[in-house]
């Protein structure tokens, strides 16, 4: 973390003493106190952008629990149609066994009426 403030990042030619941080050096975890620390020392038109891109970013991120969510429910509903789906087969079977029943006891009765 103490890396951000390395004195190699130094601009030797601004007055200010102000360090040049490429965001890319910085691990992910910190780069959310690295955008705290450039928002405060930008000017507010750079400040107005950061915080657009900070909203942007947030928008983007909670579209994508958003989908993530949606997504859970459909599989949800697939197993569930899938479920039902096999309950009707089952039951078809079972339809079938009693129309070959049927058709056996149909069978039965004729052949003793003929007798």
């Amino acid at each position: 973390m103490l890396q951000i403030f390395s004195q190699e990042y130094a601009d030797q030619s601004d007055v200010q003493q102000t360090l040049n941080i490429s965001e890319s050096i910085i691990p992910e975890q910190y780069q959310p106190v690295l955008r705290r620390l450039l928002l405060a020392v930008a000017d507010a038109k750079t400040r107005q952008l950061m915080d657009a891109e900070d909203d942007l970013i947030y928008e983007l991120q909670q579209y994508a629990r958003t989908i993530n969510e949606m997504k859970e429910e459909v599989n949800e509903m697939k197993e569930e149609v899938n479920e039902m789906k096999e309950e009707v087969n089952e039951m078809k079977e079972e339809v079938a066994e009693k129309d070959r029943l049927i058709e056996e006891l149909r069978q039965q009765l004729k052949d003793k009426a003929k007798e």
